[in-house]
């Protein structure tokens, strides 16, 4: 890829990327491809048009739009027009015919081997770790079979169950399914999405923090997925929404630290996205 491509460039979207967002969105491709500053004020076409220019003047270059949801967005975020067949343009979506006259490339679903495979690796499960403490286990385990199944064979929620088997530790084979399921009787339904997730912050019950840490984790509820937002934010964050006049009151660093604690466990179960020094955001 990089041998055929002098340059390679990536934008994130996300389904809320519309107005404001867009034009910053522009900004931040521009200050790719120029290392330069774009004047937000100026009108869609106008911002396009400077996207396009900017990228007249590249050697060949490979441009991803990741997860746009609506025509528009490629429209106004495409630095790459007719007139330029040196450069490619590939979008990642699953919005089918997004773009009508474009070359489509359909990706199915992990089969349930590459599924359980990518479970228990990033669960940390290995092969000879288990076998030499379940002797007469079979492997990969049947229960691996079963979670990815539940999480529809999804590598987002592969990846948060993965974190819920990780956590558990031993046992995990029982004890995880149940969290995937809704409660019998309940009347509810969800998405796996919801299951998974819900999985993931029961698992975090174990930790005495919990209440807190699962508060946290719904103050992201009134963000937007896949923006970025500096460690700082998420302190700020959660000082006004969450915590104690106490806390509140403190100038001591102690409720600061115990916010990143937090923001790190809900990392580690991938239930957030990010780190305390490149900023934290929620799954798209």
């Amino acid at each position: 890829m990089r041998a055929f491509f002098a340059y390679i460039y990536w934008l994130t979207i996300g389904a809320d990327a519309v107005g404001e967002k867009v034009k910053h969105l522009q900004a931040t491709l521009y200050q790719q491809l120029t290392g330069k500053g774009m004047n937000e004020e100026k009108a869609d076409h106008e911002r396009q048009s400077m996207l396009v220019k900017a990228m007249a003047e590249k050697q060949r270059a490979l441009v991803v739009l990741d997860d746009p949801w609506m025509p528009e967005q490629v429209r106004f975020l495409s630095p790459i027009d007719g007139s330029q067949s040196i450069h490619r343009l590939l979008i990642t979506t699953r919005i089918r015919d997004l773009v009508p006259k474009a070359t489509r490339v359909e990706l199915p679903l992990m089969d349930q081997d590459e599924a359980v495979a990518l479970l228990l690796e990033l669960a940390n499960v290995d092969e000879a770790s288990y076998l030499k403490e379940y002797p007469s286990a079979v492997w990969p385990p049947q229960a691996a079979y079963t979670i990815a199944a539940a999480c529809g064979f999804l590598p987002v929620t592969l990846t948060i169950a993965a974190q819920v088997v990780r956590s558990w530790g031993s046992g995990w084979e029982k004890a995880v399914l149940p969290l995937l399921h809704e409660e019998h009787g309940s009347g509810k339904t969800s998405t796996v999405e919801e299951r998974v997730i819900g999985a993931g912050l029961k698992a975090i019950a174990r930790n005495e923090d919990a209440t807190a840490v699962k508060e946290l984790f719904y103050t992201f509820a009134v963000t937007q997925e896949d923006f970025v937002h500096p460690i700082a934010v998420v302190e700020l964050l959660w000082r006004s929404c969450c915590a104690s006049e106490t806390e509140k009151q403190e100038s001591s660093l102690a409720p600061r630290l115990k916010v990143r604690q937090w923001t790190q466990l809900l990392v580690d179960h991938s239930l957030l996205l990010g780190s305390s020094s490149a900023g934290i955001h929620l799954h798209d």
